[in-house]
Order: C-alpha cells, then structure tokens, then sequence
C-alpha cells in the first residue's frame, strides 16, 4: 500500500514536526534531568520554609505565586486556559492537590529523597488497582513494579518508632497521585498541559486557603495559621513556585523530542540528584540499604520503559 504525502506546506511542516519530536532523544533527557534538577533544588527548600510558615499558607502562597506567572505567561503568548472538560481537569487535579498537600507535609519532617522515593510506589497501587479491576498484568511487569516497591521500602525505611505515620502518609500521596496519572490520558486527552496545571494549581490554592481557615493554629507546619513571612521566606517561595513552571516547560518539551517511555525513565534521576541537593543544603546522607534502593528503582523504571510498559 501507498503512503499518501502531504501536499500542502502546512502538512508538510506537520511532517517535519512529528520527525524532530521523535529524533532527538539526548535533547529530551538532557531537557528531563533538568527538570529533575530544578524539582530536587526547589523540594528541599521545604525544610526551611516548614520553620516560619504553616503548610496550608505554604500552598496558598506558593500556588498563587505560580498561577499569577502562568497567567501572566498566558496573557503575553496568547494562550487559553479554559479547560474543555471542567470535570475531568478538576477532577485529575484534586487527586493530584491531595497527593502534593501530602507530599509537602512530609518533606517538611523527611528528606525529600525518602518522599519522592514513596511516590514511585504509584504504579504498583495502580496496578493492584486494575486488579480489583478484573485486569491482569503479565508476570514481567507485575515482577519488575514489586520490584521497584521494594526499593522504594528501602529508601524510605519507615521506622514506626519514630515518625512511622509520616512515613506512611507518603504512600498514600503515591495512591492519590498514581490515581491523577492514570485518568490524565482518558478525562484530559484533548487538554494542554498549561490547562491542566492552571487548575491544578488553583485547587491547591483553594485548598490551602480553606486550610488556613479551619486550622486550630499552632507551632508546627501542620496545624500553624496565617503568620507574616520573613522575607527569605517569600524569595524561596517564588522561587519554587518560577522553578516548578520551568521544570514543567522542559518536561513538556521533553514528551514532545522523545517517546513517553524514553522521557519518563529520565524521571527517576530526580532521586539521585535530591540525595544530593539535600546532602549539600542539609548535610543528609543516605546509608548502603537506601543507596541499594535507589539503583533498584532506577533500574526496574528503565526496563519498563524500554518493555514499552504503562508507568
């Protein structure tokens, strides 16, 4: 059979297009380190904001900082962040909100390596998901995602003793967040990915407003009210809030210079690189079992990708 070629210059340059998305693999996991990069810097800012701020005025601030830079991004390249399904964006972003007010909570007592690496154990609660499901995994896929989970256990080293329930709230922002992901491709499929955060990020900022408003108020990050930040507070902010917009331009860049698998196993370098961000800003180390975990989870996240495997 005869393929038809494109006779117009649109469809030409659309040709074109879809060949340099696909030809530039090095670009897009140099784009995806970077972004990881990005994510590992700005995380382990947590620590020293969780001091002076409360998390709900954490997510109010950062949020708001970063729908504004969106928005104003929007104004002057002309883009629409209206959603096309209102229920479908709001939907993945709530499941995402929830995982991050999580996530956030406890890389303010946890180094972000430990956190970041529970929310890897997303795909296995997926895939116990799609068994409830009445889905059944082939036995490759469902041996390397145990796998990864147990790497996973031994990075994070849940001690019940000491801050065991921390420990265990990062698991179910994994659940929440694997649950975002896997809705984004069938209630999101035709939205930008600017859509999708704009939302995300205003229900985060709802969220933390509604949180400072039914707090008791207190001296930890979790149940502290509104207080006036110093102002070191507001340039780690801002900075966070710029670095996540940046780091999801590259990603985005990224998806769109190599396949989904190749770009995405790139992903898992964040948790090298916030062992090592995190030892540098706060002298933690990780011991031989978490050094072991984190190999294992890298390794496992790469055969799937090469396996062509949903994550």
């Amino acid at each position: 059979m005869r393929l038809a070629t494109p006779k117009s210059k649109r469809e030409k340059a659309a040709v074109l297009t879809r060949t340099e998305m696909v030809s530039q693999p090095m670009t897009a996991a140099g784009l995806t380190v970077g972004a990881m990069f990005l994510i590992a810097v700005s995380d382990n800012g947590t620590p020293a904001v969780a001091e002076h701020i409360g998390l709900w005025q954490f997510h109010y601030l950062r949020s708001s900082i970063a729908l504004a830079v969106l928005a104003a991004m929007a104004s002057v390249l002309g883009w629409s962040l209206a959603p096309a399904n209102w229920r479908g964006v709001t939907a993945r972003g709530g499941l995402h909100a929830i995982a991050m007010v999580i996530y956030f909570g406890c890389a303010a007592f946890l180094p972000v390596t430990q956190v970041l690496a529970a929310l890897f154990t997303a795909p296995l609660f997926l895939l116990l998901l799609g068994v409830f499901e009445g889905k059944r995994p082939d036995a490759g896929r469902f041996g390397l995602t145990l796998l990864g989970f147990m790497g996973c256990l031994a990075v994070v080293q849940p001690d019940f003793s000491t801050l065991g329930l921390i420990s265990a709230a990062s698991f179910v922002a994994a659940i929440f967040y694997g649950l975002g992901n896997s809705v984004t491709s069938t209630w999101c499929r035709d939205e930008s990915p600017w859509v999708m955060v704009g939302v995300y990020l205003a229900i985060l900022a709802l969220v933390g407003a509604i949180g400072l408003l039914l707090t008791p108020g207190g001296d930890s990050f979790l149940t502290r009210s509104w207080v006036q930040p110093p102002r070191h507070v507001w340039f780690i902010l801002i900075g966070q809030a710029v670095a996540s917009l940046i780091a999801l331009a590259m990603l985005t860049r990224a998806y769109q210079l190599a396949t989904p698998t190749f770009t995405g196993a790139w992903e898992y370098s964040v948790l090298i690189l916030a062992a090592i961000v995190g030892y540098v800003l706060w002298g933690q180390t990780v011991n031989f079992a978490a050094v072991l975990g984190i190999c294992t989870i890298l390794i496992t996240g790469f055969v799937l990708a090469l396996r062509g495997d949903p994550t």
